[in-house]
């Protein structure tokens, strides 16, 4: 089931924690099942209002989106 937020398309979301993140970086690896060795978080990727950080150890949802890839692999978008 997929599903849009703004003008991206969302895939089915999946539960996942923050490993670290680095706000002076804007950047973060998030760990879920569907991840084995962690999946790179970028600040843009964030949809929560604000400055956007993560603190470590926190659950959230993050799901890929369609559009262009990156070097590290899909986009994706965090809440």
């Amino acid at each position: 089931m997929s599903r849009r937020r703004g003008n991206r398309r969302i895939a089915a979301a999946v539960t996942a924690s923050v490993r670290e993140w680095r706000d002076e970086e804007g950047w973060g690896v998030l760990d879920s099942p569907e991840t084995p060795g962690g999946c790179l978080g970028h600040y843009a990727d964030v949809q929560a209002p604000g400055f956007p950080t993560l603190p470590t150890a926190r659950s959230l949802l993050w799901a890929s989106t369609a559009g262009p890839t990156t070097r590290w692999g899909a986009r994706i978008a965090i809440w």
